[in-house]
């Protein structure tokens, strides 16, 4: 209901011979983002909050949580074009959480954001699916132009997909 109420409608109930329905009134000029969505999940909620602030300013919708029992679920819901992952987490750590991730979605671009340097990690993180990966500390300039990078890559194997359904 918010959504709709975001973009200027109005969702109205009514019953009818004992029937239910739901009506969504937009208006012509409803938006709908063309912003690519980035979960990010860390269980470090003041980091969460800079990269919300600093992603945010560069034309990205940003989901996060700082569960990694919630990720998985929340990665349903948003459908984003992009994950951000901690590795050192309570409950799950990050690299369980991209292998289930995987199993869901062979495609969607990961990027592991972790304190965990050593070259086993890294190597574990490739293994797992990644498509970067980046240490703590990390410079944020540096995080929005990997992002940005992995971002242009997936989507021009989207178009390529797409031209290749065509011919077909």
């Amino acid at each position: 209901q918010t959504l709709i109420e975001s973009l200027g409608g109005k969702l109205l109930r009514s019953t009818k011979n004992d029937l239910w329905w739901v009506e969504i009134h937009l208006p012509l000029n409803a938006a709908v983002s063309t912003n690519p969505t980035l979960l990010l999940v860390d269980d470090n909620e003041d980091l969460l909050a800079l990269f919300r602030r600093y992603l945010a300013g560069h034309k990205i919708n940003i989901c996060s949580t700082h569960s990694s029992s919630d990720a998985l679920e929340l990665a349903i819901k948003t459908q984003p074009n992009l994950m951000v992952l901690d590795v050192m987490m309570p409950k799950k750590d990050g690299f369980t959480l991209g292998r289930e991730i995987r199993e869901k979605d062979k495609e969607i671009p990961i990027i592991f954001l972790t304190a965990r340097s050593l070259k086993e990690d890294v190597l574990e993180g490739f293994k797992v699916g990644a498509d970067d990966y980046i240490s703590k500390p990390f410079n944020s300039e540096e995080l929005l132009y990997r992002v940005m990078a992995v971002l242009k890559r997936s989507r021009k194997e989207l178009e390529s997909e797409d031209q290749t359904k065509e011919f077909n």
